[in-house]
């Protein structure tokens, strides 16, 4: 009996059913939902940087059907999801325009509203309109004066022309990603009328801060405190930003989702000191997120940091990194469904992305590990923290700045909780300020100054050390691919190893 049943398991078609059963195991949800956010990102990303025929896109969709309407579990199931929702990443960048209708190298007349906080530098205004007849936002460059605001209504007359990449940069995709599909420099312009709102008195708050800030604070100090709080880029000397840029701290210098994720992390170590509940602190701290958000005039850096560092807390407040993973998988996913652009030609999202991550799987391993720091105001979790931005960003920055750091790891475990205590000392202060008489605002900063400047010191002595950094020249992508894929393994392996 045992025999014919031992030959029985010998039979070549039953070992076939059961092989075939093996490779059709079901899958679990949240793994289905992972693969399928990652399949719609892979086809955003092929999208934006290949054309893709339509046909192309509709044989992948009908495969994925067909495998879906035959194979209901199993890895057949999964490579159709792949399938299907690869051709809906393909198919959305289709969607995006080309703003070819827009009537380029001609003269033209027409009303527009200023809709973004106007940029002023050195030698011009920049500003962001939008118009009925147009596709599109037009950016316009215009001169110091006179000055403009959010929400004029304007008439001008220019000569529109079409964004044109040069060299190696794409300038048409990086103004596509922001909607603007034409510039004008220097056109006549005759303001119309100004339209009152809730962002034209944000915005005119921020510029009576800004400059009051200049007033009572000196260069270079001024320029990173307003680049840190308010994410204004006022001229940084050249040898401090390159002194920033060799230690692998630059990112900290502008309101970034690297720094604002960091900031979040930090906050909610420096709460714990206090009597309050977890749930209460992580709360907290996303209500700071979502108001700094809006007092920077709902800057896509600010708004995006804002989604991600809030992922981080609820992480935080789940305790469970999966759920946490999953969330994140799914913010950024949305993110690429409304403007596919972001991925290849935003360093802001990618950053973000890149510095939750590391925060989620890092830190509280890394935590474990700084046993040799104390947990003193929270120093060894704030240097967790940092770290793990650290580690999962260093390949993006390198490849965005051509710079690489031998200091990057232990300048940030510093200057980032610096930059941090500026941060948060500098919003208290300019709430003072703004409360106390101009004679007492800048003795109300000068605590602040004192600490940028040490901040700055910190820096310059990285920066001396020899060899602190190589100045690289472009990447190739293929290594910045192959240094990115040993990222994504290390924090695939810690990931799973803290799942045991």
């Amino acid at each position: 009996m045992s025999t014919m049943g031992n030959r029985r398991w010998q039979d070549p078609q039953i070992i076939l059913v059961l092989s075939f059963k093996n490779f059709m195991p079901k899958f679990h949800k949240s793994v289905v939902f992972i693969v399928c956010c990652l399949a719609l990102s892979f086809g955003v990303f092929l999208g934006t940087g290949t054309k893709v025929l339509p046909v192309v896109i509709f044989f992948l969709f009908l495969a994925g059907c067909f495998g879906l309407a035959f194979f209901w579990r199993g890895y057949f199931q999964l490579l159709s999801f792949i399938l299907i929702f690869t051709a809906a990443g393909f198919g959305r960048t289709l969607l995006l325009s080309d703003f070819s209708h827009n009537p380029y190298d001609k003269e033209l007349t027409f009303s527009a509203t200023i809709v973004k906080d106007v940029e002023i530098l050195p030698a011009k205004q920049r500003l962001v309109v939008s118009s009925n007849i147009l596709d599109g936002l037009v950016l316009l460059g215009v001169g110091l004066q006179p000055r403009y605001s959010i929400g004029d209504l304007l008439e001008i007359t220019c000569t529109l022309r079409r964004p044109e990449p040069f060299e190696t940069f794409q300038y048409d995709k990086f103004l596509q990603r922001y909607g603007i599909g034409s510039t004008c420099y220097y056109p006549q312009i005759t303001k119309v009328a100004e339209k009152p709102g809730v962002l034209k008195f944000i915005f005119s708050f921020k510029k009576f801060l800004i400059l009051k800030l200049q007033k009572s604070l000196s260069a270079p100090e001024h320029s990173i405190l307003l680049g840190s709080l308010f994410g204004v880029n006022k001229a940084l000397p050249l040898a401090w930003e390159e002194a920033f840029r060799r230690t692998g701290t630059i990112h900290l210098l502008v309101i970034s989702g690297s720094n604002i994720v960091v900031l979040s992390a930090l906050l909610l170590t420096v709460l714990k000191s206090l009597p309050l509940s977890h749930r209460t602190n992580i709360l907290l701290v996303i209500g700071v997120l979502a108001l700094y958000a809006i007092f920077t005039g709902w800057q896509p850096p600010a708004v995006r940091a804002t989604f991600f560092g809030s992922i981080a807390l609820v992480a935080s407040l789940l305790g469970r990194k999966n759920q946490a993973l999953r969330l994140l998988i799914m913010v950024a996913t949305l993110m690429l469904i409304l403007n596919p652009l972001l991925l290849l030609f935003d360093a802001g999202f990618q950053l973000s992305f890149l510095a939750t991550l590391g925060i989620i799987v890092f830190s509280k391993f890394l935590e474990e590990k700084l046993t040799f720091l104390p947990e003193f105001f929270g120093l060894r979790a704030a240097s967790a923290v940092t770290l793990s931005a650290t580690f999962t960003t260093a390949p993006l920055i390198a490849y965005s700045f051509h710079s690489f750091s031998l200091v990057t790891l232990p300048a940030n475990l510093i200057v980032g909780p610096l930059m941090t205590a500026v941060m948060l000392s500098g919003v208290v202060a300019v709430v003072l300020a703004v409360i106390l008489p101009n004679t007492l605002a800048g003795w109300v900063l000068l605590p602040v100054y004192y600490l940028i400047h040490f901040t700055l010191q910190v820096v310059q002595k990285f920066n001396q050390i020899p060899y602190a950094a190589f100045n690289l020249p472009e990447i190739p992508q293929w290594l910045f691919l192959l240094l990115s894929s040993f990222i994504f393994f290390a924090t695939w392996k810690v990931y799973q190893k803290q799942r045991l």
